[in-house]
């Protein structure tokens, strides 16, 4: 991947979790094997989805993504960025590693200046 697509993606993720209404602002980019964007998606919050006894919890943008795209995912590429706009750590979830790793895809994050692999 160039420079110049490694900009744009990092923009497209930026500007995913920027649209995250939770207190964790994440995006996330999918990708399929010949490293085409397939789909966009950021952390959403919904009232009425219920996990086990929790009400209102949100659903993460990877299980999104996985959701709209499983079949053809090779790699999902994630952001978190904070208030100011900085951009944070992050490591995806257990229940988020575990699906993504019973589908085969790959995780990357992007940590600052540096892209992390899982």
């Amino acid at each position: 991947m160039s420079l110049k697509e490694t900009s744009r993606i990092k923009k497209i993720l930026f500007n995913a979790a920027s649209k995250s209404p939770g207190h964790f602002r994440v995006g996330g980019i999918a990708l399929n094997k010949k490293g085409e964007i397939l789909g966009v998606a950021h952390n959403s919050f919904r009232k009425d989805n219920v996990v086990g006894e929790r009400k209102g919890t949100g659903e993460h943008c990877e299980v999104r993504l996985i959701r709209r795209y499983r079949d053809n995912i090779k790699t999902l590429i994630l952001i978190r960025i904070g208030n100011s706009g900085n951009i944070l750590p992050i490591d995806p979830c257990p229940s988020c590693k575990a699906l993504c790793d019973k589908y085969g895809i790959a995780v990357l994050t992007i940590n600052g200046s540096k892209t992390k692999k899982f």
